[in-house]
């Protein structure tokens, strides 16, 4: 975001709504491209299914350290944490700790790295996008409720964010004609088919960033 409003670059990706504190440039215009909805993942060898939101809060404080104390096996949690930089983090804080501060084990912000740890990691808990879910760790539910696009169009899943994509004002003519065709159906769909969603499909939007 910091290079587009110093005019170092034509677009800046973000997880969340900018800001205005921290970019009150009136002139940064907000693209929503689509959604992502994020789950909560674990090491496969952890037998549950499903967390409540009070129980990922004493995950994540330190108040519950072991799986047993949640229905699984006798294993210590190991909770990774993503570092304050990161979008997936700030929906997390928000949506799920309700911004009380996350104790942890730091891991690198980039998704694949902490799919990677927590499928290489032993009682491992986290949370990333399910975009980037794959089959060597375990995505749960979150109060009984899977990530999925039904839920999320339904109100029922709350742990999700739309992805934007900012410019000053409408920018370049390249610039908008690129950001024309990140909205066509063909990019739709293709983000359709990597687990992204279409923002015009979800009209529950509970203050989303």
């Amino acid at each position: 975001m910091s290079a587009v409003t110093s005019h170092q670059a034509d677009i800046g990706d973000s997880d969340i709504y900018a800001d205005p504190t921290v970019y009150p440039d009136p002139n940064l215009t907000d693209h929503i491209v689509c959604v992502t909805a994020m789950t909560l993942i674990i090491n496969p060898a952890v037998n549950i299914a499903s967390l409540n939101t009070q129980q990922v809060m004493n995950i994540y404080t330190g108040v519950t350290t072991n799986w047993r104390d949640v229905g699984g096996p006798n294993l210590a949690i190991v909770p990774l944490v993503k570092p304050t930089t990161s979008g997936t983090r700030a929906l997390f804080d928000k949506y799920i700790m309700g911004g009380v501060q996350e104790v942890g084990q730091p891991v690198a912000d980039a998704s694949t790295v902490v799919v990677d740890t927590v499928a290489h990691t032993p009682g491992a808990i986290s949370y990333t996008s399910v975009a980037t879910v794959n089959s060597t760790i375990k995505p749960i539910a979150l109060d009984g409720v899977d990530a999925t696009a039904q839920n999320i169009q339904a109100g029922k899943y709350r742990f999700w964010g739309f992805e934007h994509m900012y410019t000053l004002q409408n920018g370049i003519d390249a610039t908008t004609a690129f950001l024309d065709f990140m909205q066509t159906p063909q990019i739709q769909q293709l983000a359709l088919s990597l687990g992204y969603i279409s923002a015009s499909t979800v009209s529950a939007s509970p203050t989303q960033a």
